[in-house]
C-alpha cells in the first residue's frame, strides 16, 4: 500500500484514497514525484502520460512475493512532461 505520495516535495497522501488530482505548472518529470510503499521490499513503479489538461501519473505498488499489486492515479492538471536530455556515447 501507499505510505507517502509528494509532488516536488509536498505530501499528497491520504489513508485510504488512490486517485489523487492537484493543480501544477510547469514540467514535471519522474524525479518529481516520490513515492513510498509500507510493504518492505515492494516494488514501485511510475509512469507518465500527457494528457488533454495535463499529466497522468500511474503508479503501481507490487508485493514483493509479486501477488498483490495496488495502482494509484495522480492527476496533474496544467503540467508539462519535462523530457530529460539523453547523450548516446
Amino acid at each position: 500500500n501507499l505510505k507517502s505520495l509528494k509532488l516536488n516535495n509536498t505530501e499528497l497522501f491520504e489513508a485510504g484514497k488512490t486517485d489523487y488530482t492537484v493543480n501544477a505548472n510547469g514540467a514535471i518529470n519522474l524525479s518529481d514525484i516520490e513515492v513510498e510503499s509500507d510493504g518492505n521490499g515492494a516494488y514501485i513503479s511510475k509512469t507518465l502520460e500527457k494528457v488533454a489538461d495535463g499529466i497522468k501519473v500511474t503508479i503501481t505498488i507490487t508485493s514483493n512475493d509479486l501477488k498483490k499489486q495496488n495502482v494509484y492515479t495522480l492527476n496533474i492538471k496544467g503540467a508539462s512532461l519535462r523530457l530529460l536530455q539523453l547523450r548516446v556515447v
